[in-house]
């Protein structure tokens, strides 16, 4: 029974350890930024295309997102 107690450790302690692990803090937040980056990008993208000089429609402006289908 101790032995089972002792292997199941909480979801905390497992995030602390993890968060303790200098390289592995430094791939999260390069992570991070890099899907702020094409969050803010894919989200931005259609404020620029329904102005002039493009003024695209809902429908075209539809069509453009499946650019970034390949990618998720």
């Amino acid at each position: 029974m101790k032995a089972a107690e002792s292997g199941a450790r909480s979801a905390f302690a497992v995030w602390g350890e993890h968060l303790r692990n200098k390289p592995l803090r430094a791939s999260f937040a390069i992570g991070f930024c890099i899907l702020f980056a094409f969050i803010g990008t894919f989200t931005y993208v259609n404020f620029v295309l329904v102005r002039e000089p493009f003024a695209l429609g809902m429908m075209s402006l539809g069509f453009v997102y499946f650019v970034f289908a390949p990618r998720s």
